[in-house]
């Protein structure tokens, strides 16, 4: 996650879900995304891609697979560092 994003990402953890959704087009997006993100994603993403929707909605898919990536690769790291220690021990 670059640092612009993670900026942006913090202002909107102070706005409720309910205040979010307020907004039309963060409300288009949740929508068209079934829930699956979050509104503080749909209105990051927004912000981050200065309201163009169809920019938002890619780059929001792009950065959620990013830390899915991100979280597999310290996952099986982890995995391998302990099945390391087990056989050395």
């Amino acid at each position: 996650m670059s640092a612009k994003s993670e900026v942006l990402g913090a202002e909107f953890l102070k706005i409720s879900d309910r205040d979010l959704l307020q907004d039309v087009m963060v409300e288009e997006m949740y929508q068209a995304f079934s829930g699956f993100f979050k509104p503080q994603d749909c209105a990051r993403a927004l912000k981050y891609n200065s309201g163009d929707i169809e920019k938002a909605a890619q780059w929001l898919v792009n950065e959620k697979q990013t830390q899915k990536d991100n979280k597999i690769i310290k996952r099986s790291r982890s995995q391998f560092l302990c099945e390391s220690l087990i056989s050395n021990a």
